[in-house]
């Protein structure tokens, strides 16, 4: 099948071909026909009453465009807290090393602590180790007798 051969009744190319059964019962060309206007208030009702039930776009629109927008505003107080992380973040860099200050509320949050429990004198709330990590090394760091409170 050949693009360029395609010529319409009046003349200009056009990018289309002719199947094989019509270039074999001798068609060259494509005859445009002039532009006709159609009654289409019949298929409207039609499609209005069979289809649509009656609806208007409004009233098919109207339920999934106040769901959207209700978990839009249910979700974006979330999503703007993790924008912001995220660009300071992005802004300020992770930190990949070396010792954190941390409360043990946050320390048991990063580390999903659940596990063994270390209480000091000054802090109400456990610092929790993991319970998978419990059977790993640990170091525990302090001042001579800070656990205990006595001093030599």
């Amino acid at each position: 099948m050949e693009k360029s051969s395609i010529w319409t009744s009046f003349g200009k190319p056009i990018p289309l071909a002719l199947s094989q059964s019509a270039l074999h019962r001798g068609y060259t060309i494509l005859y445009l026909a002039p532009q006709q206007s159609y009654i289409d208030a019949s298929l409207n009702s039609y499609l209005k009453s069979a289809v649509y039930d009656g609806d208007s776009l409004f009233d098919i629109y109207k339920l999934p465009v106040l769901f959207g927008l209700a978990s839009l505003l249910i979700q974006l107080p979330f999503s703007v807290r993790k924008d912001v992380r995220r660009r300071k973040e992005l802004r300020y860099g992770r930190r990949l090393k070396g010792p954190e200050m941390l409360t043990p509320r946050e320390f048991n949050r990063m580390v999903k602590g659940n596990g063994i429990g270390i209480k000091t004198a000054e802090m109400k709330p456990m610092i929790r180790i993991p319970q998978r990590a419990e059977s790993q090394h640990m170091q525990i760091i302090g001042d001579t007798n800070a656990i205990t409170g006595r001093r030599f």
